[in-house]
């Protein structure tokens, strides 16, 4: 099985990129998952087509488009679970919009062609290995920092990354293609969040913590319409927003498993505590 990852920038030439491909069972094209990408949104749109025709033109076998829930939607009502069906928010930046336009390129390229095209959509991550890149490990970055992490009304959904993962390689294995599938996690208040994570972190080694930016895309356009309404970029971003997502598709047809958050959390620490250690015996 040859699998290939492809997150921008590609090759600079198709015909190197088409190359590259032959013989590749699947691609995960991952949207702008590299935590300091920045460029035009056209650009966007138009590698986005030059995978998909590069992709066809290699006869892989399948590609799976991947970008973030957070993108297609957010609320500010608390009683309001996005599901794969959910519209699109209305007020979108031009950024989140040419995300949202690069996915439905990809599944409407895979109906017209017949390659075998699935999307997924990862909720907010927390990971062990690398726990300073995502805006979900904010929190707990600050408090093994000595610092208070900044609490306030909304909600988010966290998954364990090795859960996204997971579910990228089960659409690959079991999705259906022209498909749609969330992969997230448990949904948790941010007060209770942070409420959780000063319990589970009362007897970690603490050090400061390095802030990089977020695994958020973060397309850099220099205009913007003031209506327009940003995915989170900021842990204060989420202040009364609530990013509620079900992955009970994923579940039902991928045989997707979301974590609860307190293991999520959990292994984090878990993972800080054995890079203190290791650090210690260096």
């Amino acid at each position: 099985i040859r699998v290939r990852v492809i997150a921008d920038p590609f090759p600079s030439e198709p015909a190197e990129l088409t190359q590259k491909l032959k013989g590749v069972d699947v691609v995960f094209h991952l949207i702008d998952s590299s935590p300091n990408v920045r460029r035009p949104v056209a650009d966007l749109a138009r590698w986005n087509k030059i995978l998909l025709e590069c992709a066809y033109q290699a006869e892989i076998g399948t590609l799976i488009h991947s970008s973030p829930a957070c993108v297609m939607g957010f609320s500010d009502r608390s009683d309001l679970v996005r599901d794969e069906s959910s519209p699109a928010r209305r007020r979108m930046s031009p950024e989140d919009r040419a995300i949202t336009t690069a996915e439905e390129a990809s599944l409407e390229f895979g109906e017209w062609t017949g390659m075998s095209v699935l999307a997924v959509r990862p909720a907010l991550t927390v990971s062990p290995i690398d726990f300073e890149a995502s805006l979900g490990d904010h929190p707990i970055r600050a408090t093994l920092a000595s610092q208070s992490a900044e609490s306030f009304d909304g909600g988010i959904t966290i998954a364990h990354v090795q859960d996204i993962a997971d579910g990228h390689l089960l659409a690959w294995r079991r999705g259906e293609a022209g498909e749609t599938y969330i992969l997230g996690g448990q949904r948790v208040e941010i007060p209770n969040y942070i409420e959780l994570i000063n319990e589970l972190t009362t007897t970690i080694p603490k050090r400061p913590a390095r802030v990089r930016s977020t695994w958020w895309p973060r397309l850099s356009l220099g205009v913007g319409s003031s209506s327009a309404v940003h995915s989170p970029q900021r842990w204060s971003d989420l202040a009364d927003r609530y990013a509620w997502f079900t992955c009970e598709k994923a579940m039902a047809e991928l045989g997707y498993y979301d974590r609860s958050v307190e293991e999520s959390i959990l292994d984090v620490l878990n993972g800080h505590a054995s890079e203190s250690a290791h650090r210690r015996a260096a």
